[in-house]
């Protein structure tokens, strides 16, 4: 055995997790797969996963963001709320799982310790954020449908704008105030922020409240619904543009806080609570980074498939843009076709002409 894998195996499992960046200088590639968990095909196979993912979920996310922006219609509170998720997730995709592929992919590179921290700290941010903004949504549907009284008092600008300045204060505190230490992780080919506070304060402040608020409050609209039919009729003509479709809208935002439940915090729920020492850490770990990465892809679905305004948004944004050699080609068959017409009343015999005349005036 090598001299550096026999001073290697002295390290104990949770020393190997966090060692520092200085620690894995000049190692080979026999080397570091010997320090993972898991085989390096399977590391290959979840990067190139994450590719098509990134495809998908950035052009998905920024086509919404379009779609959006460009219908009037759509400027409303709701969407308002939706866009800054999208825009999020867009930049989710752009900068943070990027890095994560290149990680994978190159098992001797080891990122310098401000690179890990500024791309650490700009992932929990935008989770973080766009959770948060899930939950504010869910407040929303439900007051819309349940309590048109609250929904009068907060409908405003004013106050949206207030939650989202508070729910992206609340993430920048608890993230850069609570993180202590960071690190680049072999099992998972990530970076890792730790505290001594911070997994406490995220569980009590975003895990759970976006657990328990979302689920309450569509619950809440369910039994409402089936116990007043009538008064959730006079909601919807109580409420605003964007509510034409309110029953669509809230299964929309309904499954968009469903997916990050499943992909998000259940899966973060479960590397955190796995001990050190357990064989499946590694495999948890990795499943779980790539259930992270791959909500704004599965976001991107749901906006589409279940929002019939932002399909026709981005149709009649698409038609658009289409070339006008169209409109001029169908504008010159036109022009051919009253061509032909005259051409044919000069053709036509004067005789011709008044004989049918003549039989309309008989009959």
């Amino acid at each position: 055995m090598p001299k550096k894998l026999i001073e290697l195996n002295n390290i104990t499992k949770e020393n190997k997790m966090v060692l520092n960046f200085t620690g894995l200088d000049n190692l080979t590639n026999a080397e570091v797969n010997w320090m993972q968990d898991l085989p390096l095909s399977m590391y290959m196979t979840v990067a190139y996963l994450l590719i098509v993912a990134v495809i998908i979920g950035l052009s998905g996310n920024i086509f919404v963001t379009v779609a959006v922006l460009i219908n009037k219609r759509l400027h409303v509170q709701v969407y308002a709320l939706l866009l800054q998720v999208a825009i999020l997730n867009a930049l989710f995709m752009a900068f943070v799982v990027p890095t994560n592929i290149y990680a994978l992919l190159n098992p001797l590179w080891l990122p310098s310790t401000m690179f890990c921290r500024i791309i650490i700290y700009v992932s929990y941010s935008l989770r973080c954020t766009s959770g948060l903004l899930l939950l504010v949504i869910s407040v929303y549907r439900c007051a819309l449908v349940c309590y048109s009284n609250v929904y009068k008092r907060i409908k405003s600008p004013k106050v949206v704008a207030g939650c989202c300045v508070f729910v992206w204060l609340e993430t920048i505190v608890l993230v850069s105030g609570l993180g202590e230490r960071v690190y680049f992780s072999l099992d998972s080919r990530t970076c890792v922020l730790e505290g001594k506070y911070l997994g406490t304060a995220l569980v009590i402040f975003v895990y759970l409240p976006f657990l328990l608020v979302p689920i309450a409050m569509y619950l809440n609209i369910v039994l409402f619904v089936r116990k007043a039919r009538q008064r959730v009729q006079a909601h919807i003509n109580f409420s605003s543009r964007n509510d034409t479709e309110s029953n669509k809208l809230t299964v929309m935002t309904a499954f968009i806080s469903l997916n990050h439940m499943v992909t998000g915090v259940v899966p973060g729920i479960a590397s955190s609570a796995i001990q050190e020492n357990h064989p499946w850490r590694g495999k948890v770990i990795v499943l779980a980074i790539f259930l992270f990465r791959i909500t704004p892809v599965m976001d991107c679905i749901i906006y589409f498939f279940c929002n019939k305004s932002i399909r026709s948004s981005l149709v009649n944004m698409f038609t658009s843009l289409k070339p006008s050699n169209t409109i001029n080609a169908s504008s010159g068959t036109q022009a051919q076709n009253m061509s032909s017409i005259e051409s044919q009343n000069r053709n036509v015999n004067p005789l011709d002409i008044m004989t049918r005349n003549q039989l309309s005036a008989y009959q």
